[in-house]
């Protein structure tokens, strides 16, 4: 049951209309910024701005097209954003878990009858790499039950449009039945996801105590109101009652409202999380880390449920683009500086496009008291037209605008728009040109996707890292019960039952993005730059006649490692082996290191239930 505060009924109608006051002053306070949204919105959807057409009888001849300038900026950036945090493959971020004594005794306790491997317990030891690999499938086993890195590229995607971004971090319960290529999945489950929200229904702690954190110790607060059916909303009340927080004294007050034809039967739901502080002349009100809801109906606001929150993070991650004004919770983004160049650049290019028509027909001057030309209604314009006339020079077509000063503006303004952006032709895959090497070609892409280099590594190192502890605390509360999670880190393909109490107390996460694929590639050109360098030293070693002993055998086994296999051994030996655990090879003497610990045959085990599968 919610830790419910003592409060009276008045208590909680001020609470009602504080966070409705709150939800009115932040909306004031960015309507500017809300504008610009909107306008970007237009400008990537090139829907063109509705203007006054040109005086004349065809009002409809002006150009009015929108360039699509923010729109190629929005998916170059995000592409190039994908690629630089997301390899092919799942190592995108590192695992580093704490094997402490009392992970080592629970893990050794539940060997002894909780199988991880098969249907037999099995004493399995616990080592550094089997509990990393181990917490490394299980986070990754829920991010395939859903799509996980879409919701990422959407949060990435608000980030450039907009210069902030929200997701929201829940545990949710999965889909019942999950529809793909490999059939019918059941999954009746609850786990983590991250779930993207609209930056534009989403409204942050702008307060100077929160922007600036001038020794007020407040968590900042996050509003979000949405519309909601008001049957839904009670049968969700009283099927959740009051264990679940609702107020259901304030909810059977509510009535269906008639006033806007538009949200009939609907009313509107504030959503608080955060800090509540709602002054009174007595005593402020004080109540931290909480989710209240609000209603508002026939202009009041009422609290209608109020929950605890007992995790120790905010369901809401917020990142930023890039911050420029230390007073405001929001971001600037290179879509938000290209808006007034867009705009710029289209009015040149619909401009240049009417002078190249006035240029293609243009207006002429005509003698009006040519009889000829005057019955005619003036001369019609065609190719070959002839004109019937007494005087030479009755026609003359008359010269509007200046095509070629109009195209060097328009020219110079999409060049300016790719030095705000960096959205520049290389980075837009254009060809290499003439007059340039491959080298300044690449040099040149370079320089465009470096920042956007740096936005993602902002984001690797701030939200993203953020997300994966918020998914492991609530991985460590739902898994109670042991789960079938497909291990195919570290080179291996096996599935085990992996619960809570398998996995360790404290980790700690690194966000390397694609740059880790790089580092592993650089580890395995330095291992074996270092191992050339060790045989020579051994062979001086044995002229000497001071022979150094070597392992053969874990040096083998530790290239393979590097290279992404973890059972070295099974290319070594006979073909005909002993037989271990579950009919599978047994280890051989010596061959230590694998990535479920030192057991040879657990690993067996484990690489052999995913031998020959996908």
């Amino acid at each position: 049951m919610p830790d419910k505060p003592r409060l009276s009924s008045n208590d909680w109608d001020a609470i009602g209309a504080w966070i409705k006051e709150e939800l009115t002053r932040r909306r004031e306070n960015r309507r500017d910024r809300e504008a610009m949204w909107k306008d970007i919105d237009r400008q990537i959807s090139m829907m063109p701005r509705a203007r006054d057409m040109a005086m004349g009888e065809e009002l409809d001849w002006y150009p009015n097209i929108e360039l699509p300038l923010q729109a190629q900026a929005l998916e170059v950036i995000a592409a190039d954003a994908r690629r630089l945090k997301f390899p092919r493959s799942t190592e995108w971020y590192a695992v580093h878990s704490d094997v402490s004594d009392s992970y080592r005794d629970r893990w050794n306790r539940r060997r002894e009858n909780v199988p991880l491997i098969g249907d037999a317990a099995t004493p399995i030891k616990l080592d550094q790499e089997t509990s990393d690999v181990l917490v490394h499938a299980t986070i990754d086993h829920f991010h395939k039950s859903y799509d996980f890195r879409q919701s990422i590229e959407l949060f990435d995607s608000e980030m450039i449009r907009y210069g902030t971004g929200v997701v929201r971090i829940l545990p949710v319960k999965l889909a019942e039945f999950r529809h793909d290529p490999r059939g019918v999945i059941a999954q009746n489950t609850m786990g983590p996801a991250v779930l993207p929200m609209s930056l534009k229904h989403v409204y942050l702690d702008d307060s100077p105590g929160s922007v600036m954190h001038q020794g007020v110790a407040l968590v900042p607060s996050v509003i979000m109101p949405r519309w909601q059916d008001l049957e839904a909303l009670k049968r969700a009340a009283r099927k959740g009652g009051s264990k679940r927080g609702w107020i259901m004294s304030q909810v059977n007050k509510l009535e269906i409202r008639n006033d806007d034809m538009n949200r009939r039967g609907q009313v509107e739901v504030i959503e608080f999380e955060g800090d509540v502080v709602v002054p009174k002349s007595r005593s402020s009100i004080f109540l931290p880390n909480v989710t209240i809801t609000v209603a508002v109906h026939q202009g009041d606001a009422r609290a209608i449920r109020f929950e605890k929150n007992n995790a120790s993070f905010r369901s809401y991650v917020v990142g930023h683009y890039m911050r420029d004004d230390v007073s405001s919770s929001y971001g600037s983004s290179p879509l938000m500086k290209g808006q007034p160049i867009q705009e710029a650049a289209t009015a040149a290019a619909n401009d240049l496009m009417a002078v190249a028509a006035l240029n293609a027909r243009p207006p002429i001057a005509y003698d009006r008291h040519d009889a000829e030309l005057a019955a005619m209604g003036g001369p019609e314009i065609f190719p070959g037209a002839r004109w019937p006339t007494d005087a030479p020079n009755a026609i003359e077509p008359q010269d509007v605008g200046d095509p070629s000063a109009l195209f060097n503006i328009y020219v110079g303004l999409l060049k300016q728009y790719e030095d705000v952006t960096g959205v520049n032709d290389p980075r837009r895959g254009g060809q290499v040109k003439s007059h340039t090497g491959t080298g300044a070609h690449e040099l040149e892409a370079s320089r465009g996707i470096a920042r956007t280099d740096d936005f993602v590594t902002g984001v690797e190192q701030g939200p993203l890292t953020t997300i994966l502890y918020h998914e492991w605390e609530i991985i460590k509360k739902v898994m109670k019960t042991p789960r079938e999670i497909n291990v195919d880190a570290g080179g291996i393909e096996g599935y085990a039952r992996v619960a809570a109490a398998d996995l360790p107390d404290l980790v700690t996460f690194k966000v390397h993005g694609s740059a880790g694929v790089l580092d592993e590639r650089e580890r395995v050109q330095n291992f074996f730059g270092a191992i050339q360098f060790a045989l020579q030293i051994v062979e001086q070693a044995r002229a000497l006649e001071q022979p150094i002993p070597v392992n053969w055998m874990e040096v083998i086994n530790h290239a393979f490692v590097l290279s992404g296999e973890q059972n070295a051994q099974r290319f070594f030996g006979e073909a005909a082996a002993p037989q271990g655990v579950e009919g599978q090879p047994a280890s051989q003497p010596g061959v230590p290191g694998t990535a479920l610990g030192d057991n040879p045959d657990a690993l067996a085990a484990l690489a052999a239930q995913g031998g020959g599968t996908a």
